[in-house]
């Protein structure tokens, strides 16, 4: 809502004399200090009875406040935020207060000012054909202030205004060819000054500048990247490598394509010797680097025998880095699950208590639920998802790293979603429910191998020439032969999910370059909409998690690609999928009167799992 409603006379605005406020902090270096001054008047004039000067004086402070985010379709925002509401944003400006921001860049005292609000005032005001003259003062103003901060130690203040400053050039001043060289002369100055201050973060974002708008000072900026890689590698390999990708991106801007294959071949080089470091003093990180290196020689085209030498050297690091990697463990008193688990159970006969532990001891992993903790988790603890994590396995070979999360990018956070459901649902499920239904069932019915045949033998669920391996797979489960369970289920999961979607009318196989087809993998049956439409979102989350997504257990992957011992197979997704596995066998009695939850009884769980029979979906 605009907070002028009426414009302000000559009279008023002269009375204003905020310029007097402005002092020493109309640098920028302390926008927040400064707008507190302005508010601190607006009070001060509201007490007076004089509401429109206060007005006025509020419109110039929460100017002064706003954060520039440089994108150039809404680039002022508010400043903080909160449940009780936020400071002023540009959206927050109307026809009364974008005049006024337009009169005071005519009068502001510093170049910062100037350029604050000539540029609020054009870009809120929004009319077309846009005010030139008031464009072209904001982008001057812009110039004047990054020329006095650019080669001081105050640069990386300029940089967010720079950026914003080259949107308004291309808008209010594209012809204008000597303020363009002017401002170029400005940036190229800044490099080397970045670069003997070691300021990485500077330089880079002047390079993504240069390569976006300006060919030619890519020229001129190449040469010192590349001496900076250069003077690194020997104290500082991994910075090194850094400044060897923006080399390679400058190339690549000016086309010159051995020079950016020779950038690649050295940023991997120095990824090696990083490697080589890291072994000796942090061997965690070893074999990181020089899976990143291995992977950049390889894109560089690199001598087969020197990528054979890094990757034996792989190998050792892998094997290094594991006596250095720690176990954590907690209690927790699971007594009540327990109890509640064997109320679940409790039936006549053994086939009602199985429908009994597929229905009502648990359900699949809720994917919305998961996501949520995921984002709840990151508000509780932000530093817990701020850098890469990595994935290895039992021989130290990182088999997946997992990027910082965003939470505006639904992949990222069903990646960790993934992680953490691998890590705490399923090992929770396993090693209490699974683990307990079991035991409780065999011990209590003791059913023979052939009674577990004919129940999978009668359901319509099971594949066509499956139901000896299944059968075996399931009771192994039930005599806590969990090597058996995973030799026999893992492989028959694929010809499982494939000929339930055949079922659906869903075609399974993917056309080869030759013409020829091929049956998609079991990744590509679950990544299918069919998919998910068939068996919900849910199942498909779960069967993801414990068999193909390498944050979860992958156990199709490793297993079928010999990559797992027998120790290994016994473990918590096993169980899961054996679980899982009972759950979708018996979908056609998802509905038995042996399921349904009595009406005074408990139907959630103490682990707060629910226990209603939802069916495939």
């Amino acid at each position: 809502m605009p907070v002028l409603q009426e414009p302000l006379d000559d009279a008023s605005y002269a009375a204003l004399d905020w310029v007097s406020l402005v002092g020493e902090e109309g640098d920028g270096s302390a926008p927040w200090g400064l707008a507190s001054k302005f508010f601190q008047q607006a009070r001060r004039l509201e007490g007076e009875g004089l509401p429109l000067q206060s007005q006025a004086m509020q419109v110039l402070g929460g100017a002064i406040s706003m954060h520039l985010r440089h994108p150039s379709h809404a680039p002022f925002g508010p400043v903080f935020q909160s449940r009780e509401g936020r400071s002023m944003s540009m959206e927050d400006l109307g026809e009364h207060d974008v005049a006024l921001l337009a009169r005071a860049a005519q009068d502001a005292p510093s170049p910062w000012l100037r350029a604050r609000f000539s540029d609020l005032a054009v870009t809120a005001d929004g009319s077309t054909p846009p005010d030139w003259r008031l464009g072209r003062l904001a982008v001057d103003a812009y110039l004047e202030y990054i020329a006095s901060v650019f080669g001081t130690e105050h640069a990386i203040g300029g940089l967010d205004e720079l950026q914003r400053s080259l949107v308004l050039l291309w808008v209010y001043a594209k012809k204008d060819h000597a303020l363009w060289d002017r401002y170029w002369a400005v940036i190229l100055d800044e490099i080397p000054h970045s670069i003997e201050k070691n300021w990485p973060g500077l330089v880079f974002r002047l390079c993504d500048e240069a390569i976006s708008r300006n060919r030619h000072a890519c020229e001129a900026i190449l040469p010192q990247i590349e001496a900076k890689a250069l003077a690194l590698e020997a104290e500082s390999p991994q910075e090194a490598a850094r400044w060897h990708a923006q080399a390679h991106r400058l190339n690549q801007r000016l086309g010159k394509r051995q020079e950016a294959t020779a950038s690649i071949m050295a940023q991997g080089e120095a990824m090696a010797r990083a490697a080589e470091l890291a072994a000796e003093h942090q061997p965690m990180l070893g074999p990181m680097h020089m899976t990143e290196a291995i992977s950049l020689l390889r894109k560089a085209k690199a001598n087969p025998s020197r990528i054979q030498e890094l990757r034996d050297r792989l190998a050792t690091y892998e094997r290094a880095s594991l006596d250095h990697y720690g176990q954590i463990s907690a209690k927790t008193d699971v007594s009540d699950w327990v109890k509640w688990i064997d109320e679940q159970l409790s039936a006549p006969d053994f086939f009602s208590a199985l429908l009994r532990m597929a229905y009502r001891a648990g359900q699949w992993l809720n994917v919305e639920e998961i996501e949520e903790r995921v984002r709840l988790n990151f508000a509780k603890h932000p530093l817990s998802s701020l850098f890469t994590a990595t994935h290895v396995n039992s021989e130290g070979m990182v088999v997946s790293q997992r990027p910082p999360l965003d939470l505006n990018d639904p992949t990222s956070v069903r990646l960790y979603a993934i992680s953490d459901a691998s890590q705490t649902d399923i090992p929770m499920r396993s090693s209490i429910m699974v683990s307990r239904a079991a035991d409780t069932l065999y011990t209590t019915y003791q059913p023979s191998f052939h009674a577990i045949k004919e129940i999978v033998e009668a359901s319509p669920i099971t594949p066509v020439g499956q139901t000896e391996t299944l059968a075996r797979g399931l009771f192994s489960g039930f005599i806590d032969d969990w090597l058996a369970a995973s030799v026999y289920l893992i492989p028959a999961i694929e010809p499982f999910v494939r000929a339930q979607l055949k079922r659906s009318g869903t075609h399974t196989t993917g056309m080869n370059e030759d013409g020829t087809q091929h049956e998609k993998t079991l990744g590509e049956l679950l990544d299918m909409p069919e998919a998910e439409r068939f068996f919900g979102k849910n199942l498909v989350f779960e069967l993801q998690v414990l068999l193909t997504e390498p944050e979860g257990f992958n156990l199709r992957n490793s297993y079928c690609h010999g990559l797992m011992s027998d120790r290994e197979l016994q473990n918590a997704g096993i169980m899961s999928l054996w679980w899982t596995l009972w759950r979708m066998v018996l979908f056609p009695w998802h509905d038995h009167p042996s399921v349904l939850v009595a009406p005074n009884s408990t139907q959630v769980a103490p682990d707060g799992t629910g226990a209603s029979a939802a069916g495939i979906k």
